[in-house]
């Protein structure tokens, strides 16, 4: 399993329904990591009052369907843990696969914001601009017409 270090700068509560269900976990640069409640024998959520600002921890991080979740945590001494920090890689989530049914709701989404001339006003100007695009695209692959995106009139979101 993998380690995360961090030295705690703020902690704040998770709600779910009114219910406390874990303790989100911030570093001074605004990372986090969410320490909830645990499964049956890890018991995480009776060791929350141990997580206190200005403290430096490991989080042994687990995996579920892709999102990492904490298995454990463990007090450390501040300079292991931001020795630690320093020759670990930067972190970049994977790409977040779009079910196909919901990439075709946005795009149908953009459609319609285009038409009624909103997209400009919802995405600003150059999102609009690269969505414009994507729609056109699809719909001309949708379609099988072959083109190659040059000679369309301007579109205006």
């Amino acid at each position: 399993m993998a380690k995360l270090y961090m030295v705690v700068d703020r902690i704040e509560d998770i709600t779910y329904q009114g219910k406390l269900t874990g303790k989100r976990v911030f570093d001074k640069d605004g990372k986090s990591v969410n320490v909830k409640g645990g499964r049956k024998g890890s018991a995480l959520y009776e060791r929350w009052d141990e997580l206190n600002p200005d403290v430096a921890y490991e989080f042994e991080m687990g995996e579920f369907n892709g999102v990492p979740f904490v298995v454990d945590f463990r007090a450390v001494e501040i300079a292991l843990a931001e020795k630690e920090i320093e020759k670990a890689p930067p972190v970049t989530p994977p790409p977040t696969e779009i079910a196909p049914q919901k990439e075709g709701m946005l795009l149908k989404e953009v459609g319609e914001n285009y038409r009624m001339g909103k997209l400009v006003q919802l995405l600003g100007e150059e999102a609009a601009a690269n969505a414009i695009k994507r729609y056109r695209g699809e719909i001309l692959a949708g379609l099988r017409i072959p083109h190659d995106g040059k000679n369309l009139p301007p579109a205006k979101g």
